[in-house]
């Protein structure tokens, strides 16, 4: 009962009090006792208002307290299943969360990332749109539309969306201009591909993914020389196996998101060089992308020379004890990946999940703030829900 409520009873009780002991003849004030009446009926409903409103208060607070606790348990569950890779569960609690009306442009945005990464595209779009359409100045839900109409073929669209979204911050205006940068060399704008992903590269020199894609444009225009000079680069810089070893793999268009012919190419080399660091490290993430942790540490464990204190090697170690539940191992070396390039964000996020693991809720809030200020998807939400 609040405090109004029990000042009311008490003014009640001591009414009637004085109509007890204070009237000496009754009988004699008859207007007076109507009018005393008509007050203590008046008084015993104001106060049984007061009582039903401190009820409904009461609810409200345990009903809102309620509902932290259920939005914080479901963010768990979301976050779980997306390191887990079990993306359609990561949605079905996305869709919880998004029915309890909080943020609700933001969290569509975040279940659309989820269907892109499981390859629900169009599904994906229909929540960007619906986002978008709530605020239109949600950048990185443009950004995201695009990626997804890029996947579809749908390439105009796709660079208008990317033409939106940029100048948002630093990492997005990366990710668009990489992405419009292919949208138009799908299109055969060769030139606006190229400067689409110089200004990328300006973000990250030493991407090589997109020095790859920039010397496959070279080639296609017939500058050979370019071409080469831009594998070459690649091939100082890179830590991936393709780049590393095997030019003709690129000058042949191979795939980087097929991984079992990765391997094998991988393997053969390794056939006849055992103990290239480099190939070894090259092994050692190939099956930390194939979820295969224990063939992961076999290979990294052979990383030699220099490579053996680099950024690759202890991110790539610690994906694979994180795989293996090793959560404390995992910390150790994402500590020092962290140590090698501090503005990495993603390290944070899987660092966040081992310390939930081990009980330690003061070092995974920690570790979700600073990946949130980096820029990770779904980061700020994560803490917002958990830590706050």
């Amino acid at each position: 009962m609040t405090r109004g409520a029990v000042l009311c009873v008490a003014l009640q009780r001591n009414m009637i009090f004085f109509l007890k002991n204070k009237m000496i003849d009754w009988n004699q004030f008859p207007s007076s006792k109507t009018e005393l009446f008509c007050i203590l009926d008046w008084l015993s409903y104001f106060c049984n208002m007061i009582k039903t409103i401190a009820i409904i208060a009461l609810t409200l607070t345990v009903g809102f307290a309620q509902g932290q606790e259920k939005r914080k348990e479901l963010w768990n569950q979301v976050s779980h299943y997306r390191l887990a890779g079990d993306y359609q569960k990561a949605i079905t609690y996305m869709d919880s969360i998004i029915m309890m009306g909080d943020n609700v442009s933001k969290n569509l945005i975040y279940r659309g990332s989820l269907k892109q990464l499981a390859g629900s595209f169009q599904s994906a779009i229909d929540d960007f749109d619906k986002a978008l359409s709530m605020d239109s100045n949600l950048k990185d839900g443009y950004v995201k539309r695009g990626i997804a109409k890029l996947e579809l073929t749908k390439y105009e669209a796709a660079i208008e969306d990317f033409d939106s979204g940029i100048g948002a911050n630093r990492s997005l205006d990366s990710i668009a201009y990489r992405y419009r940068g292919h949208a138009y060399a799908k299109l055969g704008l060769y030139g606006n591909a190229l400067n689409d992903y110089n200004e990328a590269l300006k973000y990250n020199a030493r991407d090589v993914e997109l020095i790859s894609e920039k010397s496959a444009i070279f080639m296609t225009l017939g500058d050979n020389e370019k071409a080469l000079d831009l594998i070459d680069l690649a091939l100082k810089i890179e830590k991936d196996y393709i780049e590393s070893i095997s030019k003709n793999s690129i000058l042949l268009g191979g795939s980087y998101q097929n991984l079992d012919r990765l391997l094998t190419l991988a393997l053969e080399y390794q056939n006849f060089h055992p103990g290239d660091a480099q190939n070894n490290l090259n092994i050692g993430y190939i099956y930390v992308k194939l979820k295969q942790p224990d063939n992961a540490l076999k290979n990294l464990n052979n990383v030699t020379g220099e490579l053996a204190n680099s950024y690759d090697l202890h991110f790539n170690k610690a994906m694979a004890y994180f795989y293996l539940l090793d959560n404390q191992h995992a910390i150790e070396h994402f500590e020092v990946a962290i140590g090698k390039q501090p503005d990495t964000g993603l390290s944070y996020v899987y660092m966040a999940d081992c310390y939930k693991a081990l009980g330690n809720k003061t070092k995974a809030c920690e570790s979700l703030e600073r990946a949130s200020s980096r820029g990770i998807l779904g980061a700020q939400e994560i803490f917002e829900a958990n830590c706050r």
